[in-house]
């Protein structure tokens, strides 16, 4: 259940992370093109009209940092939804928020939460979630993460420059309900029970939160915006821009959003 002590993320918070994650991910873009780039250059320089074969194939190895080839991860990508950041769950268009995401302790309590207003789980939402545990943790202090994508979690910090060093101090597995879902060299990674620190905890203590939220679903499913009450402030607007000087009351901008909504 929800404690008085749970705290929701506000939304300026999760913007900054959103920021934060976008500006990260150009920034690692631009410099991967620009080393590609570079090899391209000087491999014209080097080499004669021979073409190898295996040019453009994509090299299978373990990046520095990880533990699990890129071939396995991009396999433990594809086969989950979360890592689908355009996965549609709700509909923007009439939803303002289109889910929900929660960081429990060891003990299932829910510490934070955030509301989810764009298609799919997107990293930065972890990210500000972890940032949020962080604040009100010691310095020196590491933590132990399950989460059903955690290698893919794994491998954007590892990848992408956050500002912030947490590698050294998080250690990262996979809730073994989604554990056999991922490729067999993550699972010897990332499985809880190849940990030593996890024991006998298996990380579900988010889908028992889930479940225990089920009450909510009847009253909050329903809670789009209602088409007919959209045409009726239309009617209204209309008639009151009729009775009164258009240049005093200009309505035409809040119209044209609601014509958007309709669509």
């Amino acid at each position: 259940m929800i404690l008085p002590q749970t705290i929701e993320l506000l939304r300026a918070f999760l913007e900054e992370w959103e920021a934060k994650y976008n500006e990260a991910h150009d920034s690692t873009t631009a410099k991967m093109t620009q080393t590609s780039q570079s090899k391209k250059g000087k491999g014209r320089k080097a080499q004669s009209n021979y073409e190898d074969p295996s040019e453009g194939a994509k090299e299978d190895i373990v990046e520095a940092g990880m533990k699990v080839p890129n071939s396995a991860l991009d396999a433990c990508g594809a086969s989950f939804v979360a890592v689908d950041g355009d996965h549609i769950k709700a509909s923007t268009k009439y939803f303002e928020d289109t889910g929900l995401m929660a960081v429990l302790c060891c003990h299932d309590q829910p510490l934070f939460l955030a509301n989810l207003w764009t298609t799919g789980e997107k990293h930065f939402y972890a990210l500000a979630l972890i940032a949020a545990v962080f604040a009100h943790l010691p310095p020196h202090w590491c933590i132990s993460i399950l989460y059903d994508i955690s290698c893919q979690l794994h491998r954007s910090l590892n990848k992408h420059d956050y500002g912030m060093d947490w590698l050294s101090r998080i250690e990262f597995s996979v809730l073994v309900f989604h554990a056999y879902g991922h490729q067999w060299n993550c699972q010897l990674w990332y499985h809880p029970c190849k940990s030593d620190i996890w024991g006998l905890s298996d990380g579900e203590g988010c889908e028992q939160f889930w479940s225990e939220l089920w009450k909510l679903i009847p009253n909050l499913h329903v809670t789009g915006i209602s088409l007919f009450y959209i045409q009726s402030m239309k009617v209204r607007i209309k008639i009151l821009m009729h009775y009164y000087n258009s240049t005093i009351i200009d309505c035409s901008s809040l119209i044209s959003r609601l014509n958007k909504v309709t669509e």
